[in-house]
């Protein structure tokens, strides 16, 4: 849902000469403009060029007359690209919203953000480094930029700069590039063609999205939530505050996930200001390591998450209000970060509160419980939560979070539940999980470091995994324990995870198949995961037991970012020894040797494996990462690739 305010257009003062002094008096230099950018992920300070004579005065003019307008209110990321080498590139936005109230995100909910003003005359004169803002425009006119813009991720100067004219940085991200990164740490939308045959996946395929299994809506997209300037330095966008706006102790928005609720923290007087005020939604809670949402069963945080920073006396207390809209009655006060005695973020429940109808009262102590740097420094940096009320838990429990049900874990045929061995039930470590294969057999998984987490375990279908059309490297093999899917959680980003995958011990398989990037290849496609030296990854065997060698953001990860999870799809297989022998051998699996797969059963359950073959699958304005400048069109939006 977008927000329609009315907005003051902004206006540059005019120069004068005593700007001619500048360069000498930089006392006497106008402040730069500054812009709050709220995200569901967390917000930006952006600081604008328009100080100077030689600053692109009428690019940044043109910048805050679309945010002035709340034309920027609800914007999506919708592009996320790497360069030819794997370095992250750029991050694009000022194009696109999403309504729902219009349909689906492929069905018509997808909104072009109309241009308010001409486009611009460019006016390069500053290197595309990191961090800074630049506008983005149509291949071969420099003259073309309008409203859509993206943001530096590394030292694009020697591209940039000498490309259509150089393309004109107009300001910078002061404070929030971590949550750059973050953005740019999700999966990409580049499965979407393979599910939905829509001719707006192509378009979109770059596009950052949380949920990687491509489930499209505002909750897994990432939405600009308001943006403008914050005067009174606490973190909210002034122009959105219906309380508090002036008043350094108090701050209110709009909350992340809707629009038309509000929600408003306020400290008892101005001697203890807030900072950094911020609203998070479901896209937040959904970006977490997937084990950690699990605590959440039961649990509704319907008014999405705050997070704030509040000045104290070093090691005191201090009592802050969190309003909810009149007639919301919570119960309960979760939050994400650290606590005295475990150090890594995870889920909990803050007990320091006192509810009042609509009104949650957080006692706070610095460097306590609540406070995400866990220092009596003077300052509570106060870890993302919401007022939360109690909703019936899904009925079947998961305890280990891991994604397979306990009842299945503890079942007497898993090895009386310890399908390891190790001595300790599956389904009470987060690291180990089992579960029946297509023949009713146990396989199970364990991460060799302990503090590793699994999350998400499953067997898949077909529709799920996306199988390709014309899968050759699938269509001579058998699958006896069909196609699983898990995430890898804890990671050092960019690190490596090791997991052993133990099939049935009367299970034929000799070799395994992966879905996801392969070196080469940032597309998602079916290969052999064998051993690869170079890369770090691969799979060994010995007898029964696959070893995965796994690199976050390497070869395998379905997510392709270095982000400490580690998303992986692979199919246990044997060579059919007869590529015509339909379902090959015994003992139940899938096979695609006829062209189409075949599932057999076998033991008292299958999931019926249909994988939908396409021989064509449009993508049009399909949009690749090159180092050969900007590449745009019209109907898509300005763009760099």
């Amino acid at each position: 849902m977008r927000i329609d305010r009315n907005r003051i257009r902004y206006r540059r003062s005019g120069i004068t000469a005593v700007v001619l002094l500048m360069a000498l008096l930089p006392a006497l230099t106008p402040a730069q403009t500054s812009v709050r950018v709220q995200t569901d992920l967390g917000a930006l300070d952006l600081t604008l060029f328009d100080s100077l004579p030689s600053d692109p005065n009428e690019t940044v003019a043109n910048f805050m007359d679309y945010v002035n307008a709340g034309a920027y209110d609800g914007m999506l990321f919708h592009r996320s690209v790497e360069d030819a080498n794997g370095t992250p590139f750029v991050l694009q936005t000022g194009g696109w919203y999403d309504d729902p109230s219009q349909g689906t995100f492929l069905t018509g909910g997808i909104q072009k953000i109309q241009t308010i003003n001409p486009p611009l005359q460019n006016q390069f004169g500053r290197s595309n480094v990191r961090a800074t803002l630049a506008m983005a425009k149509l291949n071969g006119d420099p003259d073309s930029a309008t409203n859509e813009w993206f943001i530096n991720l590394a030292d694009n100067s020697a591209n940039l700069d000498a490309s259509n004219g150089g393309f004109t940085v107009f300001g910078e991200v002061t404070n929030g590039m971590d949550v750059v990164d973050d953005i740019f740490s999700l999966g990409l939308l580049a499965n979407c063609a393979s599910v939905y045959s829509a001719p707006l996946c192509g378009l979109f395929a770059n596009m950052p999205v949380v949920d990687y299994q491509q489930q499209i809506n505002l909750d897994t997209m990432v939405n600009v939530i308001t943006i403008g300037v914050d005067a009174d330095g606490d973190g909210a966008v002034d122009a959105h505050e219906s309380v508090g706006a002036g008043a350094a102790n108090v701050a209110s928005s709009p909350e992340a996930d809707d629009p038309a609720a509000e929600i408003e923290v306020a400290t008892p007087s101005a001697a203890n200001p807030l900072h950094s005020f911020q609203v998070l939604g479901r896209t937040f809670i959904l970006s977490r390591p997937p084990i950690r949402e699990c605590v959440l069963n039961g649990v509704d945080l319907a008014n999405g998450l705050v997070a704030f920073d509040v000045s104290v006396a070093a090691g005191t207390g201090i009592d802050v209000d969190v309003t909810l809209p009149a007639g919301q009655a919570p119960d309960s006060y979760w939050m994400y970060g650290p606590q005295p005695g475990s150090t890594n973020d995870h889920w909990f429940p803050f007990t320091g509160i006192t509810v009042n109808a609509n009104v949650v009262t957080l006692s706070l102590v610095d460097g306590g419980a609540g406070d995400a740097d866990m220092t009596q420094n003077g300052v509570i940096e106060v870890a993302p939560g919401g007022p939360a009320s109690s909703v019936a838990a899904a009925s079947l429990a998961d305890s280990d979070c891991d994604g397979v049900n306990d009842s299945v874990e503890s079942d007497p045929l898993n090895n009386a539940g310890d399908g390891n061995g190790d001595g300790t039930q599956d389904d009470v470590q987060t690291n180990v999980a089992s579960l029946p294969d297509g023949n009713g057999d146990y396989l199970t998984l364990e991460t060799v470091n302990p503090e590793l987490e699994l999350g998400g375990v499953h067997e898949s279908n077909g529709n799920r995994l996306f199988v390709r059309a014309s899968p050759v490297p699938l269509s001579n093999f058998n699958f006896p324990s069909g196609f699983l899917e898990f995430s890898v959680s804890n990671v050092i980003p960019g690190g490596s995870a090791d997991v052993m995958l133990t099939l049935p011990v009367a299970t034929p398989a000799d070799r395994l198949f992966a879905l996801g990037p392969d070196t080469g290849s940032l597309a998602e496609h079916w290969y052999e995961f064998t051993d690869d030296a170079a890369t770090g990854t691969g799979m060994q065997q010995s007898m029964n037991t696959m070893t995965l060698h796994l690199v976050d953001g390497g070869r395998g990860d379905r997510d392709r970012r270095k982000n400490g999870i580690i998303y992986f799809a692979a199919a246990p297989a044997v060579q059919i020894p007869n590529s015509n022998a339909g379902g090959g051998g015994g003992g139940g699996g899938c096979s695609l040797a006829t062209g189409a797969v075949t599932c057999r059963k076998a033991g008292a359950w299958w999931l019926l494996l249909v994988l939908g073959m396409r021989a064509t699958i449009r993508r049009i304005m399909r949009r690749r990462p090159t180092l050969q400048g900007m590449r745009h069109r019209q109907s898509g939006g300005a763009r760099v690739a």
